[in-house]
């Protein structure tokens, strides 16, 4: 984390509130209390950013925040008696999910772009990408956290970016669809007996962040333009609090 600096945006200020906005997302968590409808993820709570090495390597990074557990609760919801997954007494004494690759230290996201194969924003077609699959996963840097039922551990995820517009590709805003294995570790737990499933309907990427250690605006756009097909043209280089930042550029 001290190469990069990067932290979820000062503009991730959850409300947790019912009312759902169109882009806003649901998470689900099947078997547990609310598995038919899941829990919301607001999209003031959600973020991609993106971020760029110094060896010219492209990684993605996510951070979500559900709204409380307690907002998906009915009247007649019932405690069972079915273990700590089941339960919604337990799921409540938590409050709510997190789940990110920025939030605390050690985790590393993935990278989908380099020099030999580097990654396509103005694709219009589906987009399919793992990260720590549970035969080779990283024990000791998983590509994510999450605290769910207390601070667990997750794996083996698969996510497909849809792009919305049939011409803008990413910048033009995407559905995304993530799935992933859960081990409720702080329930002593090390298989990865649990999952979950995210769609947020309407999303982007927010900003290309450069390692600390990038010193120019030349150098920030040669590794831009290895690990990002026609980058130059898509992405406006600036220096932001000490970094280089690669944002959208403004179109007509």
């Amino acid at each position: 984390q001290s190469t990069w600096g990067i932290q979820p945006s000062s503009k991730l200020s959850v409300v947790h509130v019912e009312m759902e906005s169109d882009k806003d997302g649901r998470i689900i968590f099947p078997g547990n209390p609310w598995a038919s409808k899941g829990h919301g993820v607001p999209h003031a709570g959600f973020e991609w950013t993106g971020r760029i090495n110094k060896k010219g390597e492209l990684y993605f990074d996510f951070h979500l925040e559900s709204n409380n557990y307690e907002i998906d609760a009915e009247e007649d919801d019932h405690d069972s008696d079915d273990g700590e997954w089941h339960s919604t007494t337990v799921w409540n004494n938590f409050h709510e999910c997190i789940l990110s690759s920025v939030h605390w230290p050690g985790h590393n996201g993935f990278m989908v772009g380099d020099s030999t194969k580097p990654f396509d924003f103005k694709n219009n077609n589906a987009i399919e990408l793992t990260a720590d699959p549970l035969e080779s996963r990283d024990k000791e840097s998983p590509a994510f956290g999450i605290y769910l039922l207390g601070f667990d551990a997750v794996a083996d995820h698969k996510l497909t970016i849809r792009p919305i517009s049939n011409s803008g590709g990413i910048k033009g805003g995407c559905q995304l669809d993530w799935t992933g294995k859960i081990a409720l570790c702080y329930l002593v737990a090390t298989d990865f007996d649990y999952e979950f499933k995210l769609k947020m309907p309407d999303c982007s990427l927010d900003r290309i962040v450069f390692a600390k250690d990038v010193k120019t605006n030349a150098a920030a756009k040669i590794l831009l333009e290895k690990c990002v097909v026609n980058g130059g043209e898509l992405f406006t280089i600036s220096r932001q609090d000490g970094q280089f930042v690669a944002q959208w550029k403004d179109t007509d």
